[in-house]
């Protein structure tokens, strides 16, 4: 927007020397502008990031497929706990319900179910079916993981502690009945893996 009103009165400037002058200065002022906002943005950013806490406490790294990702305590502990309970209990089909679908590329899986996030309004049409439909051939097919989460997004972002353990019957995060309707459905070995309640059928 500068440069575009420095080049509109250097044309008005009346006399040529002037004007030669002009949109170089032009230039520079708004190379000068464009850095000065460009600080003030990256300083915004760092003191109230979109999902986390402020820069100066994202002190841990993520490692592996997030390495140079630094969050906070909360978030590595509970990504931690998540590639825990993915060793502990192997599966060749596993799905993280309902606000894990970074996990499905950073862990290399591939989610058995339809949609990685089910949230009202993406349950349209046959939608809703085809999760419960695809929970009952897990349940026949076996050999997969289904794990939910008591820690809802808000909670991790904020920095709240993660627990070390829950049982495996505990209230987890719901964005609809789909995810008791799931747990119900599948008939595998309940479980409790850090602050992950789930069901797992071995092969």
């Amino acid at each position: 927007m500068l440069l575009g009103t420095l080049d509109l009165l250097a044309a008005e400037l009346p006399k040529p020397g002037l004007r030669r002058y002009a949109k170089p200065f032009g230039a520079v002022a708004g190379a000068v502008v464009f850095l000065l906002t460009g600080l003030q943005l990256t300083s915004a950013h760092d003191k109230a990031p979109y999902a986390d806490l402020p820069q100066g406490d994202l002190t841990a790294g993520l490692g592996g497929a997030m390495r140079g990702v630094r969050t906070n305590q909360s978030v590595y502990t509970y990504v931690s706990q998540l590639r825990d309970c993915l060793a502990r209990y192997p599966a060749a089909a596993v799905a993280i319900l309902p606000h894990n679908a970074f996990a499905y590329p950073v862990f290399g899986l591939h989610n058995p179910f339809p949609m990685d996030w089910p949230i009202t309004l993406e349950l349209v049409g046959d939608a809703r079916q085809r999760m419960l439909d695809t929970a009952a051939k897990l349940d026949r097919d076996g050999d997969y993981l289904v794990l939910f989460s008591v820690m809802p997004p808000s909670a991790l972002t904020e920095g709240r502690p993660v627990p070390a353990s829950v049982p495996p019957d505990a209230a987890t995060v719901a964005d609809t009945d789909l995810e008791a309707r799931i747990r119900t459905t599948l008939t595998g070995r309940k479980i409790s893996c850090g602050s992950f309640t789930g069901v797992w059928a071995p092969r």
